[in-house]
């Protein structure tokens, strides 16, 4: 069940939002990103609410609900600690290349 609102709440990123700056890292209005957590994930009501109302739902909102979500949620990160210096060797490998800005 909550599968199905954080896939409802990823769409709406997706279909409106992967352009924007900042999307993930730039916070929501706190007070929406509450009532979508509490409400509409955690109780499944996410068909309660009107995601096409871009005013009142906009990305950053909906980006902050789903990473409160799984900061809640997850025990540890989802790039554990343990696995650190993995991430940072596979970061400097020879194909790699970073984005530009």
């Amino acid at each position: 069940l909550v599968k199905e609102a954080i896939e409802t709440c990823l769409n709406a990123i997706e279909d409106r939002g992967l352009d924007e700056e900042g999307l993930y890292r730039k916070p929501g209005v706190l007070a929406k990103v509450n009532k979508l957590v509490k409400e509409a994930i955690e109780k499944n009501a996410v068909n309660a609410l009107d995601f096409s109302d871009e005013i009142e739902w906009d990305t950053k909102t909906l980006a902050s609900a789903v990473k409160a979500y799984f900061g809640r949620q997850l025990g540890e990160p989802m790039m554990t600690f343990h696995l650190h210096a993995l991430f940072i060797e596979a970061a400097r490998h020879v194909g790699f290349q970073p984005a530009p800005k």
